[in-house]
């Protein structure tokens, strides 16, 4: 079975016509028949009913049409990616994440990925929210992944939707608190009234930091004592680790879950729980923000890989309106809300299968 026997059988479907078909397809008109003869021989079943100069499709027909779709929309996509990898080899792609985000394995398996689906080089920052808006800014880093409130939609760059995480906070284990009803490790934001709170950013940013986890988090405004910084989260780690056991005043490192599915790396002196307000978890939107300079075929394939690694299954969605122009014309895909990585087809009207006109 060859690609261009279906990319025939699919025209003579769509064109309800077999001369018709040929003139799309720039082949002769005997030529065709004879192909779709060798198909039908190949798969030794019947394709067409011929009536007269008519012809109906078989369910068979049927069958392969629906398929054949996906296969020669498959192909096509491959081909365009192809073309896109070996276009980008040697170019790079700086990439932004929260420096509360635990890394482990994600740097690693990120950057293989990006490289075999984009040929894009991966090069990583880490920051705070502002941090990396400043590196955006300034054009340092083309995309970063920050927190959805944090800024807001732009004509100037692409704004894509994500996932949505929860919050977490890491504490001595020596540190006792009342279990949680369900057994798992979760703690209430009022358990841990009194102690610091550990925030992973730079000195200068550490003020904006403070004032949208207050946002997040309702708590009254109340900097000194209540908070402190930390350039990353393994210094904080280390940083809790030798509080552990002290009668020093408690503190809690706020910790956002890592983009990569059951990566994990809290220390074995340090327990992680995810946070709740009034027994719900508190939840924040992710989103990838990219400058111009990234197309839009390139961001597509890096969201998607992102909500890959994180095992999300979810309609990709936001990036094609201010791509518009360069996404149609390089590469179109739309995602399926429950199998998001499977890229649900553009198949046009549904085909009537009927009384099709068939030359003798």
């Amino acid at each position: 079975m060859q690609i261009m026997q279906l990319r025939y059988f699919i025209a003579i479907v769509d064109k309800h016509s077999f001369s018709e078909a040929a003139r799309e397809c720039f082949v002769t008109q005997p030529n065709l028949s004879q192909h779709m003869r060798a198909l039908e021989k190949e798969l030794q079943v019947p394709l067409f009913i011929r009536k007269g100069r008519s012809f109906e499709v078989t369910p068979a027909g049927k069958l392969l049409y629906q398929r054949a779709l996906q296969i020669i929309h498959e192909m096509d996509n491959l081909v365009v990616q192809v073309q896109r990898v070996n276009r980008n080899l040697g170019s790079t792609l700086r990439l932004g994440l929260l420096s509360s985000m635990e890394k482990g394995a994600l740097p690693q398996v990120l950057s293989e990925q990006v490289l075999n689906r984009t040929g894009l080089e991966l090069e990583l920052f880490y920051g705070s929210h502002d941090e990396l808006y400043d590196l955006f800014g300034n054009g340092s880093i083309n995309a970063f992944v920050s927190d959805e409130r944090r800024l807001a939609s732009s004509q100037s760059f692409s704004k894509v939707s994500l996932f949505t995480t929860k919050l977490q906070v890491e504490l001595p284990k020596s540190l006792e608190l009342p279990p949680h009803p369900s057994g798992k490790p979760k703690v209430e934001l009022s358990a841990l009234h009194g102690m610091t709170l550990i925030i992973a950013c730079e000195s200068e940013h550490f003020e904006d930091e403070c004032h949208a986890l207050e946002q997040l988090l309702h708590f009254e405004r109340n900097y000194y004592g209540r908070y402190q910084y930390i350039p990353s989260l393994a210094e904080g780690r280390r940083l809790l680790q030798s509080h552990e056991g002290s009668a020093l005043s408690p503190s809690a490192l706020l910790v956002d879950k890592s983009l990569l599915k059951h990566a994990h790396e809290t220390p074995a002196k340090l327990t992680r729980y995810e946070l709740l307000a009034q027994g719900k978890a508190i939840k924040r939107r992710l989103c990838c923000y990219a400058r111009k300079n990234l197309g839009a075929a390139e961001l597509g394939e890096l969201c998607t890989i992102i909500m890959e690694l994180g095992g999300v299954k979810r309609e990709l969605s936001g990036y094609q309106e201010n791509y518009q122009e360069s996404y149609q014309e390089n590469y179109q895909a739309s995602y399926h809300p429950d199998h998001y990585d499977h890229p649900e087809l553009d198949q046009g009207p549904e085909p009537s299968f009927g009384e099709h006109s068939i030359p003798l």
